[in-house]
């Protein structure tokens, strides 16, 4: 009994083992790690699936019912992300109330939504469009762009203790040092036909770093050694410094407290206001750059629209 029982394992598991296929997947869109994690989720217990990133192919191997039903999910995740142009404007406004700060949603990083129109219909607007400028950045959903918006001098003091805070800055240092300002985002898809748009402030020095390998190197032939009959050395031979600066880009430095996601509907514009924190020292060290009278805020219009 015993032996007809390992004997009909035996021949179960060589019908599996004959059952067994092996098939190539091509994947197009969906990031390599998700597409595997797709396909593996509808293999069989005995199913296989390795990922060849650099091809861009999912090796299966499992019976072919499995395989067929993994090809079926990654045909229908494995498309082309919805792509959308990002608008993104800058406006300096007067200082808000109580009362506006009280009828703004609070967002994370210490940013405020605006109401739609709200202080439009009140006739109460006082603001101006930061140099008249504006800035477009092309992007799909689950990728990520960047927005580089212009320079930033630090004058103020409060704005240079910041930038120290985060190494940009040197302690006590009195030279003029200007950065790099921008966003960076990401989109993705929230429901109810809406886009979750996130953005996070950086900033990077505007002035590259100049490392540089040297290396010594001894002159010889020149008179400088008292005696031919005498070996030159370091001590009876002038040095000169080879040096080799290579320059590099100073990379952004991202300001994470400031971060911040709202959810806009595809031609809706939001307004952003910051509301203390990082938040505000980012916008005050963006508005150094302008002359203003008064207290100010620096006010983000979003507008998203699909292509």
């Amino acid at each position: 009994m015993a032996k007809m029982f390992f004997g009909i394992i035996f021949l179960f598991s060589s019908f599996m083992a004959i059952a067994s296929e092996q098939a190539t997947i091509q994947v197009d869109n969906l990031p390599m790690a998700e597409a595997e994690s797709l396909a593996k989720s509808v293999l069989s217990a005995h199913g296989t699936v390795a990922s060849l990133p650099s091809q861009r192919l999912l090796v299966l191997q499992d019976d072919a019912k499995h395989i067929q039903a993994a090809r079926k999910l990654l045909q229908q995740f494995d498309r082309p992300s919805d792509q959308f142009r990002l608008t993104v404007e800058l406006e300096q406004r007067e200082a808000l109330d109580d009362a506006q700060l009280q009828a703004a949603a609070k967002l994370p990083g210490d940013w405020l939504r605006l109401p739609a129109g709200g202080e439009a219909e009140a006739g109460v607007l006082q603001a101006s469009t930061i140099a008249n400028r504006h800035w477009s950045l092309l992007l799909q959903t689950n990728r990520a762009g960047s927005i580089t918006l212009g320079q930033v001098q630090p004058q103020r003091s409060v704005t240079r203790q910041w930038l120290e805070g985060y190494g940009l800055l040197a302690h006590d240092s009195v030279n003029l040092v200007s950065f790099r300002s921008g966003f960076a985002v990401r989109l993705q898809a929230a429901g109810n036909h809406k886009v979750e748009v996130k953005i996070t402030p950086w900033l990077a020095r505007s002035q590259p770093g100049m490392p540089a390998s040297a290396r010594p190197e001894l002159l010889l032939g020149l008179g400088s050694v008292g005696s031919v009959l005498q070996a030159p050395t370091t001590d009876n031979a002038p040095l000169r410094l080879n040096a080799a600066p290579q320059l590099a880009a100073p990379q952004p430095v991202r300001i994470v407290r400031a971060a911040t996601t709202v959810a806009v509907k595809p031609g809706e514009e939001v307004e952003l206001v910051s509301a203390g924190g990082e938040a505000e020292l980012f916008s005050q060290a963006l508005l150094g750059r302008y002359s203003h009278v008064g207290a100010q805020s620096l006010v983000i219009h979003l507008r998203v629209e699909r292509l």
